[in-house]
């Protein structure tokens, strides 16, 4: 049977480039922020199109075929040349102007929207911004998002290209005034007879967190006093000192560094296995969409010194001058 290149998808290609290029397949799912399965998975259906076996395959091990290695030199030429057409359509050369879509988790976006609707907007007055929040993974293409800012362990979706902005890693936070009313755990058994706020399990009160001790994975059954499908309401929760929060560092650093939540169990830290990314559908990333992820790269960096809710306070300041 007879293939065209029409049947080849690109991205699949430069998947296989850069297992080609750092010869390990973990190593270049870690690259590209998708899980081994995925970039197996790529490389599989590239040599399925293509009728050859491109790459030898090992518990432990990988190695170019001949075919493989042939491939390689036009495959490397290839990902080359779409970096460089990103870039030529991603810089000065196209102006930051008309519509975008983007997909924010709900509490990190609270923490960016007064930036994106303030210097943001200022900077590319041009550009109208449509913000969409939630906090799963999104059919960027189905729905018609331009980009999305997603916090995850891994990505799985193979036909979105990725930038890693930052990581972070999960805590427990709880207010001062929660832990002064019900007690300071000491350890995460303690966890059983505290009150609990858990993202993603409605109807659920008894559920199963997972951290990580000097033992290794801990499995503890808590009971939950609120559930949500969305981090911002259990984050105010615990501000209120309702309860004892499982959630990301990142999206509590104002309210870590304000005193209004502290990290429960400190003695227990969690690694740093969640990263940030900036998500784009992969036929290439215009200028609007890279000024974005650029945007909240650079405020991703000092974040825990954003505090979301400054700037209504700085609005009631206003008024009260105004009636005075």
């Amino acid at each position: 049977m007879q293939w065209r290149s029409s049947d080849i998808n690109a991205s699949d290609i430069q998947v296989f480039s850069r297992v080609a290029q750092t010869a390990n397949f973990s190593e270049a799912a870690e690259q590209l922020g998708l899980t081994r399965s995925a970039i197996s998975k790529c490389v599989s259906r590239l040599e399925s199109r293509l009728g050859v076996v491109l790459i030898n395959r090992s518990t432990r091990t990988s190695s170019l075929t001949d075919a493989g290695r042939r491939f390689y030199e036009y495959a490397k030429q290839i990902d080359e040349s779409v970096e460089k057409a990103i870039a030529a359509v991603s810089g000065g050369d196209q102006d930051v102007v008309g519509n975008l879509t983007v997909s924010l988790p709900t509490s990190l976006g609270a923490a960016l929207t007064p930036l994106l609707v303030d210097d943001f907007s200022r900077k590319w007055p041009r550009l109208t911004l449509n913000l969409q929040f939630n906090d799963r993974q999104l059919d960027l293409i189905g729905r018609s998002v331009d980009a999305a800012i997603w916090v995850s362990k891994r990505l799985n979706d193979s036909n979105l290209l990725s930038k890693r902005l930052g990581t972070t890693r999960s805590i427990l936070a709880a207010s001062p005034g929660y832990l002064a009313k019900y007690g300071t755990p000491k350890t995460i058994d303690d966890l059983k007879d505290h009150r609990c706020l858990d993202l993603g399990r409605p109807g659920q009160s008894r559920v199963v967190w997972r951290l990580h001790s000097a033992e290794g994975l801990v499995e503890t059954p808590v009971e939950c006093v609120l559930n949500s499908n969305t981090d911002l309401p259990l984050i105010l929760a615990a501000c209120m000192g309702e309860g004892i929060l499982f959630t990301q560092e990142i999206l509590v650093g104002c309210e870590l560094r304000k005193g209004r939540l502290q990290v429960v169990l400190p003695n227990y830290p969690q690694p740093m296995d969640w990263g940030v990314y900036g998500v784009y559908p992969n036929h290439g990333p215009p200028a609007k969409v890279r000024a974005f992820i650029d945007f909240v790269e650079q405020h991703l960096q000092d974040l825990e010194t954003i505090d979301r809710w400054s700037h209504f306070d700085r609005l009631d300041d206003k008024a009260r001058k105004i009636r005075t």
